[in-house]
């Protein structure tokens, strides 16, 4: 059983290494790292729930930080005045739940990928960041 789990782990990790080391940003090369380092870490339980927990950390932490930069930054600045205005519409729920996600970011990162995804599709009619293959 342990050298199913192994290939099991060996070949997703591979490929996904592969695939950051193709990802066009310039963080790439640094993900593909990542990756390579995360999966050197021993074959046991103890090791690789804490690697998920990483992960599940940094993925929610990145869908605030990208959901943030779209709703205040990335679009052209004429847009955001709008954007403000529609918020301030919608009332103080949607700022309030993506304020509270961040405060669960270290304890309940699922909460936080899921508070998130809500307001991408309530506010910004964004379709939701896809769950990890």
């Amino acid at each position: 059983m342990l050298r199913l789990i192994e290939d099991d782990a060996r070949t997703v990790l591979s490929a996904q290494s592969r695939h950051a080391s193709a990802l066009a940003s310039a963080q790439a090369p640094a993900v593909a790292r990542w990756i390579a380092s995360a999966s050197e870490a021993p074959t046991r339980a103890d090791a690789w729930e804490e690697v998920a927990r990483t992960l599940t950390q940094v993925r929610a932490c990145l869908g605030l930080g990208a959901t943030l930069l779209r709703t205040f930054a990335d679009d052209p600045p004429d847009r955001l005045p709008r954007r403000i205005e529609a918020l301030r519409n919608a009332g103080p729920g949607p700022v309030d739940r993506l304020t509270a996600a961040r405060a669960r970011l270290a304890a309940e990162p699922e909460a936080v990928w899921v508070a998130v995804n809500h307001y991408r599709q309530e506010v910004l009619g964004l379709a939701p960041l896809p769950e990890p293959p």
